[in-house]
């Protein structure tokens, strides 16, 4: 049989396990999830990103009493703004929601021994 023929007749599925898989995409999310915490905690550039929309968003909404009712394009910018900071309190509040899900799912799935300790605290003590 030509290396072809043996391409043709080779069964991946051998070598994919569906529980290595959950288990991988679990670690990924609880990993990920303690990396916003980390970021918040150190005032990290993510940190530093949602401040800065922050007192954008506030600015836009102190901006928003004073314009004019016609104002359709003022009024749009100002909502832009105040969406970018929306939108990125969102992505966190999913990101660490996903990832207490993910280190609850572990705990309840493979043992506390299953939880690594950095992941548990992120703040190192």
């Amino acid at each position: 049989m030509s290396t072809e023929d043996e391409a043709k007749h080779f069964d991946l599925d051998e070598f994919y396990d569906e529980e290595i898989e959950r288990r991988e995409l679990l670690n990924r999310a609880a990993s990920e999830g303690a990396g916003v915490i980390i970021d918040l905690q150190d005032k990290g550039p993510l940190y530093k990103y949602v401040l800065e929309r922050r007192k954008r968003a506030a600015t836009a909404l102190r901006g928003l009493v004073d314009c004019e009712p016609t104002d359709a394009a003022g009024i749009s910018a100002y909502q832009t703004i105040v969406r970018e900071y929306v939108t990125a309190v969102d992505w966190i509040a999913g990101m660490l929601a996903a990832g207490a899900a993910a280190d609850n799912a572990i705990l309840e799935e493979y043992g506390p021994e299953a939880v690594p300790i950095e992941d548990t605290d992120p703040s190192g003590s």
